[in-house]
């Protein structure tokens, strides 16, 4: 498992953070996005199903540049196992 990285002063993260405002900003059909399922209402709000639709959708247009520290963190995860996983001569 990788986690996804804390911003300064937080403790706890989500993949969405890596998408820097956009989430807390956009607005989709009046609704803005929420993804507590103890505070979401679907009358108000917008989950991360309906986020990673706009995401897809709009891939050209998004700044992906947040997710730099994430895949390098994957990377090294990757690295890591490769050199655990090579056999001992």
């Amino acid at each position: 498992m990788v986690a996804t990285p804390l911003a300064a002063g937080q403790n706890q993260s989500m993949i969405e953070d890596a998408f820097g405002t956009l989430p807390n900003t956009l607005n989709l059909n009046g609704k803005s996005f929420n993804p507590n399922e103890d505070t979401f209402d679907a009358a108000l709000h917008y989950d991360k199903h309906i986020f990673s639709e706009y995401v897809k959708g709009h891939a050209n247009k998004i700044d992906f540049t947040g997710f730099t520290e994430l895949l390098s963190r994957i990377v090294a995860v990757i690295a890591a196992h490769k050199l655990a996983a090579a056999p001992n001569p």
